[in-house]
């Protein structure tokens, strides 16, 4: 009886950990959308892993896969090191407490499926459950926009991640189809979540998705041919998948693009964007060789880095390419020696692995997931970086054996590092939260200048965020203290080299105290900086320039600026990102600023091309429209 108990505490400590993590991982589902930066969702992830890991230890210290938590560790030695010489000290911390709570997810994991052989189970089976109902929900709630030829984007607001989410449900079906016993169900459910993954339109999905799948194709080629019922399935499957793809128009066209991608002159606008985050990504490097930018910097580099109007990413697309931007070379070769050292020992276990169809789907999963992310970023969201690592953890846990594992004489060490990791967090999401309000404090039509001191107080405990100076510098400009706003922008600038917004916050307050001169070189150095982030760097430029009544000067700003801003086929390709902050009202402001001018100077033709660009960015601007009419009366005298 005492045995029986003891084995039943033990195995629901696993169960009670199996289910906090799940907790997370719907908490980070349901946040992403609401805290789109993922600071806030990473201090959630880290403090929610390192309380899992600390209930864990009170049975014992946790046990470590021993070549593949070395090389972790070693990575995560390196991540340590370029944080300490980041150019960005703000976004390194936050990537630090992501990475070392990707190290003990992974860890969890591990350890869950080692003590618990049914813990598998009972997680591949319920994240398929949860994953299916929240596909079904999001299917029938947007229904009306994917029958308009919208992409399906289920709760990421995202379609390339909605598919990554996609790749961990698909295999689990697939796979019971073909070895279990209820076909029809098993049959329906991998149509539905293939006609839903083939709604994504992300063709970096689909293509690791067919890689992941290959050889289980191979393998169960014989099974379809002769079970009459699967080929039959099968068949009928492919009759209804086809005529869906090119049912939609776009749908159709989306198929075709892939070829396109492999020409510059015809490539898409999302690929566009893919080459450049790499070739930013490698110049970087070039710049920073030893060390990387940063972990977690390549975001805010990047807009110092890009050469092309509307072609900036927060990520890479390749999270290779990212590591050795933000850590180095040395980064780079022990993020990689992880992976293979990781699927060395896949292909060792492979006949422990075949044996076993929710290890084959996770397997699926893990492959598929791999190669997107050397297209994509999905292991930059704190919900899908949770899946990867604490399945890798859950498959390599099932197959070790006690041999390949290490079991460390005292659980101090652990305890003391994952307390801290628990304490870490919490200060990144009390800063960050912070932040947040402060931020609406001072945005808001009359600030509430106690409300605001009292955030600022609590920010001096994070003296090494950029946003901080930036947010006490705004402050002491509306209270007009110029000479204290001034220093606390410039601090603001070192703690962060690669934004041009502490520049041009500069730019305004020398402004306010009428030393223009320098206040346009600012505006132009934040031109320099960052010249295709933001269309206010150019409108204070034109005026400080207007000011002093240089209007040839004027326009010749806001010509840079419309070249920066340009209406292309880059723009088309993500004009719903910016309509949906209202960034293309502010572009189209611009442009009309410049026809102006241009008007005001005689030049008509091309006052009439600018107005004209200025309506495609926003159609409902009335000083656009009405400048256009005076501007054709004019043509017509």
């Amino acid at each position: 009886m005492g045995i029986s108990v003891y084995i039943e505490k033990e195995f629901m400590i696993e169960r009670i950990s199996g289910f906090l993590i799940f907790l997370t991982l719907a908490i980070l589902i349901a946040f992403q959308a609401k805290y789109f930066d993922f600071a806030i969702p990473t201090a959630i992830l880290g403090l929610f892993v390192s309380a899992v890991g600390l209930f864990l230890t009170r049975k014992g210290t946790l046990v470590f896969p021993k070549k593949i938590t070395l090389l972790f560790v070693l990575f995560l030695l390196s991540v340590f090191i370029s944080a300490i010489f980041s150019k960005v000290p703000e976004e390194s911390f936050q990537s630090l407490i992501f990475y070392s709570s990707s190290f003990f997810i992974f860890l969890i994991g591990f350890n869950l499926a080692g003590s618990d052989k049914k813990f598998i189970n009972l997680w591949q089976y319920s994240l398929f459950a949860f994953g299916t109902a929240i596909v079904l929900y999001s299917i029938i709630s947007e229904y009306p926009q994917i029958s308009s030829g919208k992409q399906f984007v289920g709760p990421f607001y995202w379609y390339n991640q909605m598919a990554g989410f996609l790749m961990y449900l698909i295999p689990l079906p697939l796979i019971l189809f073909l070895v279990g016993k209820k076909k029809l169900l098993w049959g329906s459910l991998s149509l539905f979540l293939l006609g839903s993954f083939v709604l994504t339109y992300s063709r970096a999905s689909w293509f690791s998705l067919i890689l992941a799948l290959t050889p289980l194709i191979f393998l169960a080629r014989k099974a379809v041919t002769q079970n009459k019922k699967i080929l039959a399935i099968f068949v009928i499957s492919f009759a209804i998948l086809i005529p869906l793809i090119f049912s939609f128009g776009f749908l159709g066209s989306r198929v075709k693009s892939i070829v396109s991608e492999l020409r510059g002159e015809t490539r898409t606008p999302s690929g566009n964007l893919r080459i450049a985050s790499f070739r930013s990504a490698i110049e970087i490097f070039k710049d920073n060789p030893a060390f990387g930018v940063g972990p977690g910097v390549f975001g805010e580099a990047g807009r110092a880095y890009q050469k092309l109007p509307w072609l900036y990413a927060k990520y890479t697309h390749n999270h290779f390419l990212q590591i050795l931007s933000e850590t180095g070379l040395i980064g780079l070769i022990l993020f990689a020696s992880l992976f293979v050292s990781t699927f060395s020992f896949m292909f060792k276990k492979r006949n422990a692995l075949s044996k076993n169809e929710l290890l084959g789907a996770l397997v699926i999963s893990l492959i598929a997931s791999f190669i997107h992310n050397l297209f994509d970023v999905d292991w930059n969201w704190p919900a899908l970086s949770l899946l990867f690592w604490f399945s890798l953890g859950l498959l390599l846990g099932s197959i070790s054996e006690k041999s390949e594992t290490w079991e460390p004489k005292s659980k101090k060490g652990l305890g003391i590092a994952l307390a801290f990791l628990f304490i870490s967090s919490l200060y990144l999401f009390s800063v960050e939260r912070t932040l947040q309000r402060l931020t609406l404090t001072l945005s808001g039509s009359e600030v509430d200048l106690s409300k605001a001191s009292s955030s600022l107080k609590f920010l001096r405990n994070a003296p090494f965020y950029s946003s901080y100076y930036l947010a006490s510098g705004n402050l002491s400009r509306l209270t007009e203290k110029y000479d204290e706003a001034l220093s606390s922008f410039k601090k603001a600038e070192t703690l962060n080299p690669f934004s041009a917004e502490p520049i041009y916050s500069q730019a305004q307050v020398l402004e306010f105290k009428r030393e223009f001169t320098t206040a346009e070189d600012k505006y132009r150095e934040a031109i320099k900086l960052n010249p295709f982030t933001e269309v206010k760097y150019y409108q204070g430029a034109a005026e400080m320039a207007t000011a002093k009544l240089d209007l040839d000067e004027a326009e010749n700003i806001l010509s840079e600026g419309a070249e920066a801003f340009p209406y292309n086929e880059s723009f088309k390709g993500f004009s719903y990102l910016y309509e949906f902050t209202g960034f293309n009202k502010d572009v189209s402001k611009l442009h009309t600023l410049y026809a102006d001018l241009l008007f005001f100077h005689g030049k008509t033709d091309e006052a009439q091309g600018a107005v004209i660009e200025a309506q495609l960015f926003d159609p409902a601007n009335s000083e656009a429209q009405n400048l256009e009419k005076i501007i054709e009366a004019r043509i017509k005298k």
